[in-house]
């Protein structure tokens, strides 16, 4: 996740997005300034579940968007908890190392990890 955005990154984006100072955004939401300053700066990690579902609704994200699912991945990811659109009924999230052990066993290249990354995404 190096050169990727985080979550407190993502949110500061979407709030500065809104014209809101970090102080405007909290006290319109009855949110704590110093708590928010913690979640962007990446001091508290993400929230889930409800609290995450009502970030993203102060931040106006809207159901079905490309945003929206990038908000809950990175929260995801960064919490190292399985994406939250995981079917838990096909246990995917239980065949991973499964999965890396076979691609660490053929030792895939880096261009290869990245071509089956995409085809996966793809999917």
């Amino acid at each position: 996740m190096a050169d990727e955005m985080r979550f407190g990154e993502f949110f500061r984006n979407r709030r500065i997005g809104l014209e809101k100072t970090l102080r405007q955004f909290c006290l319109k939401n009855d949110l704590d300034p110093g708590n928010l300053s913690r979640l962007e700066r990446g001091a508290l990690p993400p929230p889930e579940g409800e609290r995450l579902e009502e970030y993203a609704r102060m931040l106006g994200l809207e159901d079905d968007t490309e945003e929206r699912r990038q908000f809950f991945a990175l929260a995801n990811a960064e919490a190292d908890r399985p994406p939250s659109d995981l079917p838990a009924s096909e246990n995917v999230f239980n065949k991973v190392p499964v999965l890396l052990r076979t691609v660490d066993g053929h030792r895939l290249s880096g261009q290869q990890i990245d071509d089956l990354l995409e085809m996966l995404r793809g999917a």
